[in-house]
Formats: structure tokens, C-alpha cells, sequence
């Protein structure tokens, strides 16, 4: 008998009840897609985590290695190294021909960078040994888009870094690497290390980041190196990072947007319950004299709710 009332009752109202189970649809894939999303824009972000730190493993802090420290880190990991690399960074005021000034952020590379990903330039062009041993005979800087757009700057133009005239060679397509080091104060540019003396900007009490990356033959897991190198460089001006945890910037982000998503999901998800329920309640106020007809017929109070849940 309660099935029977419940599709008498269904076919007496089935735009109703379709309208109910619509929105309550509508609801749920709206749940459902928004953490979708947010697990794959995570999953994106970790894995490219390599490629955003360029390397395996990396050694950064505002100082060098220096002495014995140096030497018990490369007698550690010198076995396990396919490649090496070194990035240093210093923020610095450039000028141009045409007068302007403004901060920079100067990166001071050598023939390797960087060990994964890609730098990429105009004519199909990329950081590699190749190039350097073409483009670093003279002072040459390569910049960004970023510079080029703020100093009006075109390629063969010049721009002064410290004591010294670089002539742009090139402008910086896509850069790898740049997304992991992208919250800065400045765009960048890249000057090879056989210049940076050259400016006279890295002396006794400048302030820079220093970098060591290495291209590991993953005979064991990167956690390993990295717990055994925290055991050797025991100073805490000195990092050693992975791809996991390569930026701790870049994890926050991740994090605040995998939180705020979840949140939209839960939010879409009460408001479609809400709606569901302002529906049904509705719905029961307008049934109210068929309850009471079916009550004066004998039926009972169980059955009564029970024709009518069934259909929720």
C-alpha cells in the first residue's frame, strides 16, 4: 500500500519531484567537480615540483659552503651525482641608455643551468654549454620579458649592471624555472658567472642567495640525501631542498586554494541541501488536507511518512 501511494503520488507531481531531484543533482556534481578539480590542480603543481626547483636536489641559503662543511658535503654526495650546478642571486638597480633605473633581480649562472627544465629564447634557442660558449666571450645579459617591457629595451640594446655595460643578447621566451622563484621583488635577467666580478656587486657584505643543484642517480630516495645533508650542513641559514618541498611559498599557495575549493564544494553542497529542504517542506504544507483525508480513512501515521520518504 505505501508503494502504491508513493507512485500515485509521484505521477500526480513528477514536475515536482523532478524539479527536487534536479537541484539536489545539481548540488552533488557541483561537490563532486570542485574537488576534482582541486585534486588535479594538486597533482599538477606536485608533479611539476622538479621541474620548478630545476634539479634533484638543492643546497640554498645566503651564504656559501665554506671549508670543512664543503668538503663533508661533497664527499657524501659526490658518488651519487650525474650533474651539478650553480644559481647566485642578488637583487641590484640596472640602468639603461635611454635613463631609466629600477631594481632587478640578477641571476648568475653557470654552462649547466639549469639541470631540468628549459630556458627558452627567440630562434628555437636554450641555455646549454653550446650557447654559453658562444654568448659569453663579451658581457652579455639575457632578460626577461618583464625588463624588456619596463626599460623599453629591444635585443643588441645595453644595460648597466654595477660597474659594468651589458649588451642584451636575448630575451627570455619561457622560463622553467622562474615559477618556483616567482613570488620576487623584481623581474630577472641572467648573466653568466665569469662576468659577476665584473660588476663589482658581490663583495664582503653583499646580500645574495646561494645555490647548489644536483642531478642525483636516485640509487636511493631523495629524502635520504636530504635528512643526511641536514645532518652535515647543521647551520639554519641553509636549506636543503626536493621537489617536495622545494618552496614553502608555493605550498602555502597550494594549500590555500585545495582549502578555499573544499569550502566552495561544502558551501554548494548546504546551499543545495538547504534549497532541497525549503522544497519539501513546502511540499508537505500543500499536502496537508491529503494527510488528513488519508488519516480519516485509517491509515496510519507510519505509512503516511513512509509514502512520502520514499520518494526522497
Amino acid at each position: 500500500m505505501i508503494l502504491k501511494l508513493a507512485t500515485r503520488e509521484f505521477k500526480n507531481n513528477i514536475k515536482y519531484w523532478l524539479f527536487f531531484a534536479l537541484n539536489l543533482t545539481i548540488g552533488l556534481v557541483g561537490f563532486t567537480f570542485i574537488l576534482l578539480f582541486r585534486d588535479n590542480v594538486t597533482t599538477a603543481l606536485e608533479s611539476k615540483a622538479q621541474t620548478l626547483l630545476s634539479a634533484d636536489l638543492a643546497i640554498t641559503g645566503r651564504r656559501q659552503l665554506e671549508g670543512d662543511e664543503k668538503q663533508l658535503v661533497h664527499n657524501f654526495i659526490k658518488s651519487s651525482v650525474n650533474k651539478e650546478s650553480h644559481l647566485t642571486e642578488l637583487y641590484s638597480m640596472a640602468s639603461a641608455e635611454n635613463g631609466q633605473s629600477r631594481l632587478v633581480l640578477i641571476k648568475v649562472i653557470d654552462e649547466n643551468f639549469p639541470l631540468i627544465g628549459s630556458i627558452e629564447m627567440g630562434s628555437n634557442e636554450t641555455f646549454s654549454q653550446s650557447f654559453w660558449e658562444k654568448n659569453s666571450k663579451e658581457p652579455q645579459v639575457i632578460i626577461s620579458q618583464e625588463v624588456a617591457q619596463q626599460f623599453d629595451l629591444k635585443v643588441l640594446d645595453t644595460l648597466t649592471l654595477g660597474k659594468t655595460k651589458f649588451k642584451i643578447s636575448h630575451l627570455i621566451q619561457e622560463d622553467s624555472t622562474s615559477s618556483v622563484r616567482g613570488f620576487s621583488l623584481a623581474p630577472h635577467l641572467y648573466i653568466h658567472k665569469k662576468f659577476v666580478d665584473l660588476t663589482g656587486l658581490i663583495s664582503f657584505g653583499t646580500v645574495a642567495w646561494y645555490t647548489d643543484f644536483y642531478l642525483l642517480n636516485k640509487d636511493k630516495e631523495l629524502d635520504f640525501y636530504k635528512d643526511e645533508l641536514q645532518k652535515i650542513v647543521t647551520d639554519p641559514a641553509i636549506s636543503v631542498k626536493t621537489p617536495k618541498n622545494s618552496n614553502a611559498q608555493l605550498s602555502r599557495v597550494i594549500g590555500y586554494l585545495t582549502d578555499y575549493l573544499g569550502l566552495i564544494g561544502v558551501v554548494a553542497l548546504l546551499i543545495s541541501s538547504v534549497g532541497v529542504s525549503y522544497l519539501f517542506q513546502n511540499y508537505l504544507f500543500e499536502r496537508l488536507k491529503q494527510v488528513g483525508i488519508l488519516k480519516s480513512l485509517g491509515v496510519s501515521r507510519k505509512d503516511i511518512i513512509s509514502s512520502f520518504m520514499i520518494l526522497v
